[in-house]
């Protein structure tokens, strides 16, 4: 059963608010945007791969991972338009032990850092769409996050 999440607006846009602020005034140097990408993608084929092991123990948990993974998935098929391939990565192993919590913190940080990789883009669509993947993320990590309490 999924113990529904409520999230004020005002919170949501606050955390998204201080998030872009921060991103935003980063001096990291600008890697190339492909590679960039090619990461958040990998990135986001593990967290399914683990998403999927959770399920495999945790029957109840399926509704709100499968909306993860769904989503994650419809990430990954716009993300591709920006690089040349899709690479797969390997899935765990069937055993891994992956928890609950540890895919929660991951949404929130992949949040945080696909906003600072949009804010470093200088190129706009790539950057509106990972501020819109960056938003995503931090509504799994809600969601997810409100399954453990």
């Amino acid at each position: 059963m999924a113990i529904p999440i409520t999230v004020q607006r005002r919170t949501f846009l606050a955390l998204v608010g201080i998030g872009l602020v921060t991103a935003c005034t980063t001096t990291k140097s600008v890697a190339p945007m492909e590679t960039d990408i090619a990461q958040v993608i990998a990135d986001k084929q593990m967290l399914i791969a683990d998403a999927i092991n959770i399920m495999a123990t945790s029957p109840e948990l399926t509704s709100a991972l499968q909306t993860v993974i769904a989503q994650n998935q419809s990430h990954i098929a716009v993300l591709g338009n920006f690089v040349a391939t899709v690479t797969p990565v390997p899935s765990n192993q069937p055993n891994a032990a992956v928890e609950l919590a540890d895919v929660a913190s991951r949404c929130a940080v992949f949040s945080t850092n696909h906003l600072v990789l949009a804010c470093r883009s200088s190129d706009a669509e790539p950057s509106r769409v990972l501020a819109q993947i960056a938003a995503s993320e931090m509504q799994h990590h809600a969601l997810l996050t409100g399954l453990l309490i």
